[in-house]
């Protein structure tokens, strides 16, 4: 798959599905598990999916057009509408939002050559203000260059011919820790796990006490022993790129600067199991990044990492949907289906892709699978503490001098993550996103580790000026459109819980709407079919916890309408009025 700068869209004669697509056929046959790759390249190179491509898609796949046609709808970021030359993203995500405040983008807005449209985060808290124009990062908001973007559009320059280092995106790591400053020799950590051989290297992984970086901090080596154990002839290693959580950031400079490394686990993976293909699921807010993932995949080729007789990694590209990242949801996304999450059990390291069994890491797991090959058990655990050892690298942005990335040993405390980002002032920090924990000054000496306070990367620093009862609502508000709509209890809980929390944000609230919202909260964390759902009620939870006290509450009135009808009905009251006066 190609990626190059696409802009203005070619809207009055888009090139046909084939010359885009072709090298996802077989036989003129697309396997069902490639329509999702097919959509987003469509996606990307054309602007929407046309009533021609539809046409095409459901030939070359043996697919009802209906059928695409639902698969189309669930994905955020792709579209059937025929767009405009120009497509603008904004993202949603509190910090972002303050990132662009004073800014004017009415020019944008109100030109007829862009759409602007709004997503919940573009993995971009740590380069100031920035948006996505047609699939491509756009850095450094200025007012100023604002007003030149709008001139651009309006004479439908290519993006070509943009000043490229508006597109520049940063590494902004402020803090390197073993992980950040190991550098590893192509095949070296493989070579290293291989002459400790399979046994050996599993007591070394249960020994090190590696546990996922996702946020859920399972155990690794109990994964990976599961996946070893499971019978079948065809096995999968997949890595979790779709970081989707809003103010993360963190994979985007390891997919980029560090890919290699994860490529060697990736492979130690394959190797312990007898995987044969490797996937990275890369989320379609980061295609601008496929290129250059390409090229790192094709020198890991010649320098004989990969081979595609024994193991060899492909990417697959999300579509614009937060619930991908749970791990069975972007199984079925991979298949090329909606990502809906599974009924588990089964596992994915027993039926995982494809039916088959497969282990499922995110990027930074699969980046200290590396290290700790190249550099040993000791160097691993001589970081972090006895319940979460190594380090564990954050996206810190939000109310503080230097944001960007940093590396702390577990155990760390958010008082000296704040000292190192310049962010002392902090009233609260969000830790792990909004699905993630609200910190409160008085509690800055919590250590950051799976037994205290887990984190998924992000790390959100909110100064002393900030209402965090809006930042609650920025996060409600993030679930309810993020919610896959699977399951009752958080495609309705996740409506209710903002709508009436925007009505405590207006001051309406009363014993009844915080009785109705505690009861929600308590039913979506028990009945939800999956996690997000169970989380999905954190931020109410903590603002609650943290600031609803029975003596305020009983202060309340009992009940406030949410429809008045006598206001509502007033004016037609008064005209009937003076009607009936005449």
């Amino acid at each position: 798959m190609r990626v190059q700068r696409v802009g203005p869209y070619p809207i009055a004669k888009p090139p046909p599905a084939q010359r885009l697509i072709g090298s996802l056929l077989a036989n003129k046959r697309l396997p069902r598990h490639a329509l999702l790759q097919a959509l987003g390249m469509l996606q990307y190179h054309c602007g929407w999916i046309s009533p021609n491509h539809l046409s095409d898609l459901s030939r070359f796949a043996k697919l009802s057009i209906g059928e695409i046609k639902g698969i189309i709808e669930f994905y955020h970021f792709l579209s059937l509408q025929p767009p405009k030359p120009y497509c603008i993203y904004l993202s949603t995500n509190i910090i972002d939002r303050w990132q662009r405040a004073g800014l004017d983008l009415s020019l944008l807005e109100e030109n007829e050559n862009v759409d602007v449209k709004q997503t919940s985060c573009v993995g971009m808290c740590d380069q100031g203000g920035s948006l996505l124009i047609n699939g491509l990062p756009l850095t450094g908001l200025t007012q100023e260059r604002i007003e030149k973007i709008n001139d651009l559009i309006l004479r439908q320059e290519p993006l070509s011919q943009w000043p490229q280092d508006w597109f520049t995106v940063e590494e902004s790591i402020h803090v390197k820790g073993p992980l950040l400053t190991n550098s590893i020799q192509p095949g070296d950590a493989l070579n290293k796990a291989r002459k400790l051989g399979e046994a050996g290297f599993l007591k070394i992984l249960q020994a090190s006490n590696l546990r996922g970086r996702g946020g859920a901090g399972f155990p690794t080596h109990l994964k990976w022993k599961a996946c070893i154990d499971a019978r079948g002839d065809q096995k999968y290693i997949v890595c979790n790129a779709d970081e989707g959580e809003p103010g993360t950031f963190k994979d985007r400079l390891l997919l980029t600067s560090y890919l290699a490394k994860v490529v060697e686990g990736m492979c130690i993976a394959a190797w312990m199991t007898g995987a044969s293909r490797g996937f990275i699921y890369l989320r379609y807010e980061y295609i601008y990044l496929l290129e250059k993932i390409q090229a790192t995949l094709s020198a890991c080729r010649e320098q004989g990492v990969l081979d595609s007789a024994t193991f060899d990694i492909e990417v697959m590209l999300g579509a614009g949907a937060y619930i991908c990242g749970e791990e069975s949801a972007m199984l079925e996304s991979m298949e090329g289906k909606r990502g809906i999450p599974r009924i588990r059990p089964p596992f994915p390291v027993t039926h995982g892709l494809f039916d088959k069994p497969t282990i499922v890491n995110n990027v930074e797991t699969f980046c200290n699978i590396a290290y700790l090959a190249d550099d040993g058990l000791q160097a691993f655990i001589d970081n972090g503490n006895a319940g979460s050892r190594g380090s564990k690298i954050h996206s810190v942005a939000g109310d503080c001098e230097r944001s960007g990335i940093y590396e702390y040993p577990f155990g760390s405390t958010v008082k000296e993550m704040l000292h190192g980002c310049g962010g002392e002032q902090a009233q609260a920090v969000q830790v792990g996103g909004p699905s993630g924990k609200l910190v409160l000054r008085a509690d800055f000496d919590t250590p950051v580790d799976f037994d205290h306070v887990s984190s998924s990367g992000s790390f959100m620093v909110f100064g002393p000026g900030r209402d965090l009862k809006l930042v609650a609502q920025n996060f409600l508000h993030f679930f309810k459109d993020e919610s896959c709509g699977f399951c009752t209890p958080c495609r309705v809980g996740t409506q209710v819980l903002a709508q009436h929390f925007d009505r405590v944000c207006e001051g309406l609230e009363s014993q009844h709407e915080w009785e109705l919202m505690n009861d929600i909260a308590s039913l979506m964390g028990q009945a939800s079919h999956c996690g997000l759902g169970h989380t999905a009620a954190n931020p109410f939870i903590d603002w609650r916890d943290n600031n609803v006290t029975a003596d305020s509450l009983s202060a309340k009135p009992e009940f406030i309408p949410v429809f008045d009808l006598a206001k509502a009905t007033a004016y037609s009251r008064s005209l009937r009025e003076e009607n009936h006066d005449n």
